[in-house]
């Protein structure tokens, strides 16, 4: 910005300038036509012709002083045309050492005449008038410059916020405006911060509290003396509470950013086998064509996010089996089913599930926090539904 305004000066400087000498020379060109008429009116230099020239501050010079100067003065007049039709008319202005000369053919004869007063210097008014601004303007810019700073404090501050990070108060001195701002954000921050903190400590409380209970069932199912299938159905419903707890953590830790990404590089082909013992799955009900594919992922939490794409797959499947496909750096999972009732980004809300979902276990978490995780990994979930399939796509994950 700084820089546009000094360019904008100079560029200012230059076509004042060029006016200016412009409005100069047309004077001293207007000058040259007056004083002709007046040698064409008497020629003689008498009395009023003196007074003439004392008013117009002109001086008559003689011709063998006013030949010199002519050969090495520059015409007022650029043009050519026009200077050689003023020629012509037996008029010539010139321009030497900061004085105008003027020769006139009048009478008969030749007369020269020079301007007491010198060219005004318009160079140096103007460019100590830039100067000035220039001052002015560094100046200028230095209080915005510190009235600013305040601005971009804050911007970084909210920035930082708004990443989940903790930040200190802002202390900004003054009534006005920004000062304003500063401390209603404080405010703000600290009301929400509170309300972060409160929702945290209830969630792991609540979590805590109900793990305890689920432990301690789980525990006396093994203990209990009935028969296999009952003792088989009660574990799975304990198994299914303990799970469906784990969503629950895994929504509380990405919203509250305290899931950290350890990172590395690890084989698809174990990322998928792990998935499969989580869910229990029959490798017969799905299809893949998973090679020598790697991925730099947190293992744990890249295998959450395909354990719950690919359960949703089984779970709202027509037909099997379900298909998980690797197309270049991306990955794919594919089942045939009857078409959602709302656009996908419902899905990708906490505790937004399908219509045809009733009956079906789980809160509705599984598509939010697979694509928080995905966010976390630098990639996006996209979905389409094709030829009576939904189509899942893990935007480049492979390496």
């Amino acid at each position: 910005m700084g820089f546009l305004s000094a360019l904008l000066l100079i560029l200012i400087a230059f076509l004042a300038t060029s006016y200016a000498l412009y409005f100069d020379r047309k004077m001293a060109v207007k000058t040259s036509i007056m004083l002709y008429d007046r040698l064409e009116q008497s020629p003689r230099c008498d009395a009023s012709m003196m007074e003439y020239l004392k008013t117009y501050s002109l001086k008559r010079l003689e011709e063998p002083e006013a030949m010199k100067i002519f050969e090495k003065a520059k015409p007022v007049i650029e043009d050519k045309d026009i200077r050689d039709t003023f020629q012509s008319g037996n008029i010539q202005v010139y321009m030497y050492d900061d004085y105008y000369y003027y020769g006139y053919m009048a009478g008969g004869g030749m007369y020269y005449f020079k301007s007491v007063d010198k060219m005004k210097p318009y160079w140096l008014y103007i460019s100590a008038l830039i100067f000035g601004m220039f001052v002015l303007l560094y100046f200028l810019n230095r209080f915005v410059t510190r009235s600013i700073t305040p601005l971009k404090t804050l911007h970084e501050k909210i920035e930082s916020f708004a990443k989940g990070e903790n930040v200190e108060a802002i202390h900004i001195k003054g009534n006005d405006e920004v000062a304003t701002v500063a401390n209603a954000f404080n405010d703000a921050a600290q009301s929400i911060s509170d309300l972060q903190r409160s929702r945290i400590l209830f969630m792991r409380n609540i979590m805590h509290e109900l793990k305890t209970p689920i432990m301690q069932g789980k525990l006396m199912a093994y203990m209990m003396e009935t028969s296999c299938g009952d003792k088989d159905k009660l574990l799975s419903t304990f198994e299914r509470m303990e799970a469906q707890l784990t969503d629950l953590a895994n929504v509380e830790a990405m919203t509250s950013n305290t899931t950290t990404i350890d990172a590395k590089r690890y084989a698809l082909i174990d990322i998928f086998e792990n998935v499969c013992d989580i869910l229990d799955l029959d490798e017969r009900n799905i299809k893949h064509n998973i090679n020598n594919e790697s991925v730099n992922v947190d293992f744990n939490l890249f295998s959450t996010a395909l354990k719950n794409l690919i359960d949703n797959a089984f779970k709202y499947a027509s037909a099997l089996p379900i298909e998980l496909r690797i197309e270049g750096k991306d990955i794919l999972i594919i089942n045939e089913g009857n078409p959602l009732d709302s656009d996908i980004e419902n899905y990708l809300t906490p505790f937004s599930r399908d219509k045809s979902a009733v009956g079906t276990e789980g809160f509705g978490l599984g598509l939010y926090i697979t694509k928080e995780i995905l966010k976390r990994h630098h990639s996006d979930l996209e979905y389409k539904y094709l030829m009576e399939s939904h189509c899942f796509r893990l935007k480049s994950v492979c390496l």
